[in-house]
């Protein structure tokens, strides 16, 4: 059997993909502070790459934890 049920793991990919999608939209549409929008504040850019890098370590843990759980299931 299967452990972790398939609406879990929907849940923790539609997650995934919400963090991405923001982050797609923010630098794509944004841009970056102080290289794409000129007169921000010194440390509008450092914000900005430090929750970027935080939300990006989310993803990936939910993404490795899945693909743990996953694999051990397929490797026991």
């Amino acid at each position: 059997m299967l452990p972790v049920s398939p609406d879990v793991i929907h849940s923790e990919l539609e997650a995934a993909r919400d963090i991405l999608n923001k982050w797609i939209k923010k630098v794509g549409e944004d841009g970056l502070p102080n290289i794409d929008i000129p007169g921000s504040d010194e440390q509008a850019l450092g914000n900005f790459l430090n929750e970027l890098v935080g939300e990006l370590q989310v993803v990936s843990g939910k993404c490795d934890t899945l693909a743990d759980v996953i694999g051990r299931f397929l490797n026991p």
